[in-house]
């Protein structure tokens, strides 16, 4: 199983539902030195996923009193290579990188240092 930390949609139970057709495993946790930002969505399937043209991104402050509260969730290679697809379709601001959570679990993330 991989971990991957989610501050933003994936959290809801429809969107889980919607993509997976259930409910993941997961807990919550807090990625440290980090504050969100927002981001357009080019991707339609998320604009309709979420309702919304924009979505939180993490973004690196290295401020140790900046912090995302989110959920880790365990996911197969399968889930997270279906994740990735939808999320960075269209989207080359976005990048997947590995963090350490303030449980000391090592996670897959999105985040961004290429704002617009």
């Amino acid at each position: 199983m991989l971990l991957f930390f989610s501050y933003g949609t994936l959290q809801f139970d429809k969107t889980q539902i919607e993509t997976f057709g259930k409910l993941l495993p997961g807990t919550k946790d807090i990625l440290k030195g980090y504050k969100l930002n927002n981001i357009k969505v080019l991707n339609p399937e998320i604009i309709n996923l979420i309702d919304n043209n924009s979505h939180p991104i993490a973004t690196l402050t290295n401020n140790p009193n900046d912090e995302i509260i989110g959920t880790v969730f365990e996911l197969t290679n399968e889930e997270l290579n279906k994740i990735n697809e939808i999320a960075m379709k269209g989207n080359s601001n976005i990048k997947k990188i590995e963090v350490i959570l303030q449980s000391g679990k090592k996670s897959w993330t999105y985040t961004t240092n290429n704002l617009k």
